[in-house]
């Protein structure tokens, strides 16, 4: 019989030489079927850390979140332009970018950071930084959600604080769009962002569900089985559609369709019609997904898979296991896309497809 410490020494390599096998086999499956991905794999790289946030910008520059770490490449060459140390902070929605400004938040502050350079341009400290979310900047206000109050901020000149508003919890799901700051809270409410002061309120709607805004129009789902469309400017609902979905529930809106996803389906919704084109329904709890050209990319998430699927017919054309190399670590998966790339994530791996 082994002793304990012979065993302590030996389990530690089997595990190693299994990740190893398991790594092995699961890049052997990812260049077969890379063969016949309709896109072609352009750079991939690998950071130290697992990937919470990936966003494209305007520019062409793709922002990678870590636990601690922000870093900016350049989506077609792959080469890093910088990178900018964090706080610690676990958060998968914390950074957003516009006009050549990336705005941060981290376990201490809001940053605001130079695209180009990286460097900081301004910062203020959070209250509860593990609840914050920053809402939106318009017209050099930036406004950010923390410890149930709206903060308002000018990022110009001075960059002076303007006004503070409490609000309800549910304030997290809020939009900032033409001037007003739009949130679910006992109704729809509407405040303006340059002055802190409700503009309006609407109780006759009751939000629980999920919520998403596009244009100035607040998508919402009211009891899981059907999906409303409310005209925010004239405060009047103009659509709505039946779709029965479960409590995971998530509500999207890209490019001219809405998407609605739960555990076991991702649909498919002409958002100005507020019509169901096609629901697909041979996935599992899809965590992330993306247009591209013609196709709709998602993240299976028990699979570590991309599926890929016909925009117009929703007909699975196939799918691509990307490899894991993690054993037992479990990670967000990830997928964002602009006009040419398309970029996925998988734990600290990092991977850019295009044409």
């Amino acid at each position: 019989m082994l002793n304990k410490k012979w065993v302590l020494l030996i389990l530690p390599l089997m595990l190693t030489l299994l990740l190893i096998v398991k790594w092995a086999c699961d890049w052997e499956t990812f260049q077969a079927q890379l063969a016949e991905f309709p896109l072609q794999q352009k750079w991939s790289t690998e950071l130290p850390q697992n990937i919470e946030q990936i966003l494209i910008d305007e520019n062409q520059i793709v922002l990678v979140r870590t636990d601690s770490h922000l870093y900016a490449f350049n989506l077609q060459t792959g080469s890093m332009l910088w990178k900018f140390e964090t706080g610690w902070l676990r958060q998968n929605k914390s950074i957003t970018a516009k006009d050549g400004t990336v705005f941060l938040i981290d376990n201490k502050s809001v940053w605001q950071i130079d695209e180009q350079s990286g460097a900081v341009l301004w910062s203020h400290f959070l209250h509860f930084p593990e609840s914050a979310k920053i809402i939106g900047e318009f017209k050099h206000i930036l406004v950010v959600f923390d410890s149930q109050q709206f903060f308002a901020y000018s990022v110009i000149d001075n960059q002076s604080f303007l006004w503070k508003k409490p609000v309800c919890r549910n304030a997290t799901d809020a939009s900032l769009q033409g001037g007003y700051i739009y949130y679910p809270c006992l109704g729809i409410n509407a405040i303006d962002i340059n002055t802190g002061e409700f503009a309006w309120k609407d109780e006759s709607i009751s939000i629980a569900e999920a919520v998403t805004y596009s244009d100035e129009t607040l998508y919402f789902s009211q009891g899981y089985s059907k999906i409303i469309a409310y005209d925010l400017p004239s405060q009047m609902i103009f659509r709505e559609v039946s779709l029965i979905s479960d409590a995971d529930q998530k509500l999207t809106a890209m490019d001219n369709f809405l998407f609605s996803t739960d555990s076991s389906k991702i649909c498919l919704l002409n958002k100005e019609k507020l019509q169901v084109i096609w629901c697909a329904r041979d996935i599992h709890s899809p965590q992330d997904f993306a247009i591209f050209e013609d196709s709709v990319y998602v993240m299976n998430g028990p699979a570590n898979a991309i599926f890929y699927y016909s925009l117009s017919s929703g007909k699975r054309i196939g799918q691509i296991a990307l490899p894991n190399f993690n054993l037992f670590t479990f990670f967000r998966n990830l997928i964002v896309s602009s006009s040419h790339f398309l970029v996925s994530s998988n734990g600290t791996h990092l991977f850019v497809f295009g044409r």
